[in-house]
């Protein structure tokens, strides 16, 4: 830093003039030691940042207000320097953030100023903001500044909401994954004719609402690319027969027919996935339809299959068709009224046919209904297995006895969801030990020699401990890794390579009762 005080008269007179000579500069000029310590500034630099001299003189020049908003501008510069020091002249488009918070596109150089024998002692900055040359150029530059600024905060906002997701995701499959429970403990115990019908309505409905809640949380992942669609060859009544069963209650309600034939042929698609789509369609088709009825068809071509949902509803007008598919876009609504909906159906149709690579195509006339057709790759069709032979008493008893003899370490921190598994597999016949934590599972391996013939986790437990993580501790403690079945709300293709092979099965939250139950089976070969 260049202080006056500690030079002569003469001396001081000089700093004096070049200083006033710097300050009547209309561009930003500073003067820097060569390892970039900033030894003077003018009063157009100073005003553009809105800072006092004494707040910078002194400084790295790196580390100023000028360019501390942006990493990548402090790491060109500081790569500048060194250039600048090594007697090299260095000149490049720069963006400085004005006293306002504005970006202001800069003409930025250094030039080296070396002394008689040719060593570099300063270096001159200078930023030239000029409304002429290139003005163009640098407001288009700007813009970029601008754009990139925009989509750092966006990736910045995406990210909060896939974190938000995800506890999301979790906070909601636990009280779903209770109730699956619970359903499957009463169909085991209540013989009652009247109420087994109540508790089958109960499952369709619990189905419904797992394959909803999936395919709302995909649809983030989805559109990241963090997971893949699972297709698969399947028969379409698969589908089409929940949808039938839970919204034909909607439909009589408006005193509407929802016909809905029972479909023989297959289709290679994701049908979780296809399922969400023509569910927001029959459901739509049911709101927007005062009197008459709502019917779902399936066509077959060579192209393959074209589903379609016709209703003699309100029909939709030009002017609505283009946004038809927008997120809270609602057509005969503007009171926003709850009750019919949020308008985000048809956004999410959108996504996943775009994400499927399905066609949605629109037909309607005003007063007389509309047609939603989706396309659909045609499968062989599925040919429904032979139902397994009646297991014997004998054979019945064997199992039951195998089942006792096995230790199963059940590791879960919701106290209802572990109430409701362990009700559940005693009912089963199994041997059920549980941890509330991975702290408290380790200890029943280590203090109290528990060796589990299988164990069962979940992957988010407490202390931000995973799943897998205690599965390892667990197999070290041991010296060999039991079967393990994980249960997870996050099936991401990221999140299971991140898993690898730690585990034998992983299962999705909510995890479908028979299949958690076949796993076990098959796992522990009984």
């Amino acid at each position: 830093m260049i202080d006056p005080q500690d030079l002569s008269v003469e001396s001081r007179a000089a700093v004096s003039h070049l200083r006033a000579i710097l300050d009547h500069a209309f561009e930003f000029i500073g003067i820097l030691d060569v390892t970039g310590k900033l030894l003077e500034i003018n009063v157009s630099a100073l005003t553009f940042a809105g800072i006092s001299r004494e707040q910078v003189i002194g400084q790295s020049f790196v580390d100023t207000p000028w360019w501390r908003w942006s990493p990548e501008q402090q790491a060109k510069l500081t790569a500048g320097i060194e250039r600048a020091a090594r007697n090299e002249f260095v000149r490049y488009e720069a963006c400085h953030r004005g006293a306002d918070g504005h970006l202001e596109p800069i003409d930025f150089s250094l030039s080296p100023v070396a002394d008689r024998s040719g060593t570099v002692t300063h270096l001159v900055a200078e930023g030239r903001r000029d409304g002429d040359r290139q003005q163009l150029e640098r407001e288009l530059r700007a813009r970029a500044v601008d754009l990139e600024a925009a989509r750092l905060t966006a990736d910045t906002a995406n990210q909060s909401k896939s974190e938000f997701l995800a506890a999301a995701s979790h906070d909601l499959r636990q009280p779903l994954q209770t109730i699956a429970l619970v359903h499957a403990i009463l169909v085991r115990i209540v013989k009652d004719q009247t109420a087994a019908s109540q508790l089958h309505s109960l499952a369709e409905a619990v189905r419904s609402m797992e394959n909803l809640l999936s395919a709302l949380l995909d649809v983030n992942r989805l559109e990241s690319g963090a997971i893949e669609p699972r297709v698969q060859v399947f028969a379409l009544e698969q589908i089409l027969a929940p949808i039938r069963s839970d919204l034909s209650i909607a439909a009589a309600d408006k005193q509407l027919r929802l016909d809905i034939p029972v479909c023989r042929e297959s289709a290679r698609t994701d049908p979780r996935l296809l399922e969400v789509i023509l569910r927001n369609l029959v459901s739509n088709a049911i709101k927007y339809t005062r009197q008459g009825t709502v019917t779902v068809l399936t066509e077959t071509s060579d192209e393959g299959l074209r589903i379609q949902v016709i209703d003699t509803g309100i029909g939709i007008a030009a002017e609505h068709r283009e946004r038809l598919f927008d997120d809270f876009y609602q057509i005969d609504n503007p009171s926003r009224d709850k009750r019919r909906g949020v308008g985000l159906g048809l956004g999410i149709v959108r996504r996943i046919s775009a994400l499927l690579s399905l066609p949605v195509q629109v037909q309607s006339e005003l007063g007389r209904g509309s047609t939603f057709s989706v396309s659909v790759p045609r499968a062989m069709p599925v040919i429904a297995a032979a139902a397994a032979p009646a297991i014997s008493d004998t054979g019945r008893q064997r199992a039951l006895q195998a089942r006792r003899d096995l230790t199963i370490l059940h590791i879960e921190d919701d106290p209802s969801v572990a109430a409701s598994l362990k009700i559940l597999l005693d009912l089963e016949g199994y041997t059920v030990r549980q941890a509330d934590s991975a702290e408290q599972a380790l200890q029943r391996v280590r203090d109290e020699r528990l060796c589990p013939d299988l164990i069962i986790t979940d992957y988010q437990l407490p202390h931000g401990v995973t799943g897998d993580e205690i599965v390892a501790k667990i197999t070290a403690q041991l010296g060999h890794r039991p079967p393990t079945i994980l249960l997870t709300g996050d099936i991401s293709k990221q999140h299971l390579q991140a898993i690898g092979q730690s585990v034998d099965r992983i299962l999705e939250k909510p995890a479908d009762i028979e299949a958690l139950l076949e796993a076990i089976e098959t796992l522990t070969h009984i």
